[in-house]
């Protein structure tokens, strides 16, 4: 089985979503049995906390997120429809997939939280049409399963919600948590594993990963320092057995681009 595991997207209204329709094909190229999408899919401008009140968020509006965020997936699902299309059934490419979803998107819980008269007005996964486009959709700081492996876009540290962090975030993650875990958020890459003692008595590897980012763009929260560190691109997972241990093929933006623009 092999997994494609596609980090924070961050669509943002002032954005190409070109990145969409490279997806897309590497998804028709690469057939994976299922995508995983970290969370984060949208930057959510609007709604950010960083920047209330703040000049540079003179401008932004819900809408233009909810609009961006649409034609993303637009660009994304018509690369794998029109493949289809011109294939036989047993040759066409339909991956499970799988969203978890993030900070970004539970903003949008938190302005309803913040501002009552919003309910019922803002709903990220219906506004962003997710299940309709056919994503299987794991709330944010809920965790999905698949295969023995754990994906959630953050593990909490301690009690307070926090994600977990470290200098490898990756080893936090097993030794929090001591089974196979992929998280997105931090938009680093970090990876560890280690062997234990598995349920039928034999060596058991697990993991922990952070998946990087899927995204050329600054970020207007973070310092160019700060952006330098992450790695940019999507994760090949094909798995070895039923208990979460894989072989990773890390897939660099630049070379995304070079095969599939």
């Amino acid at each position: 089985m092999k997994l494609l595991v596609v980090p924070d997207i961050h669509i943002e209204p002032e954005v190409s979503n070109e990145r969409m329709s490279w997806l897309g094909r590497l998804i028709v190229d690469r057939k994976p049995d299922a995508v995983i999408q970290m969370g984060d899919l949208m930057s959510f401008q609007s709604l950010s906390h960083h920047e209330f009140g703040k000049k540079s968020s003179e401008g932004r509006r819900y809408l233009y997120d909810i609009e961006a965020g649409l034609n993303g997936q637009d660009l994304l699902f018509a690369e794998i429809d029109n493949y289809n299309r011109s294939k036989k059934k047993k040759d066409q490419v339909n991956p499970d997939m799988y969203i978890t979803l993030g900070n970004h998107e539970g903003w949008v819980n938190k302005e309803i939280q913040n501002n009552a008269k919003m309910e019922f007005t803002m709903d990220a996964v219906e506004d962003l049409r997710l299940k309709e486009f056919g994503w299987k959709v794991t709330p944010f700081m809920s965790v999905l399963n698949i295969k023995g492996i754990n994906f959630s876009h953050y593990f909490p540290s301690g009690n307070m919600d926090k994600a977990a962090a470290g200098v490898n975030v990756g080893k936090t993650l097993v030794d929090n948590m001591g089974k196979s875990c992929i998280a997105g958020h931090s938009h680093l890459y970090r990876e560890y594993n280690k062997t234990i003692l598995g349920p039928d008595g034999g060596p058991q590897r697990i993991w922990g990963l952070t998946a990087g980012c899927y995204f050329e763009h600054e970020m207007f929260y973070c310092g160019k320092v700060t952006q330098s560190q992450w790695w940019r691109g999507v994760l090949m997972l094909d798995l070895i057995d039923e208990n979460g241990d894989f072989n990773i093929e890390k897939i660099d933006m630049k070379t995304i681009k070079e095969l599939y623009r």
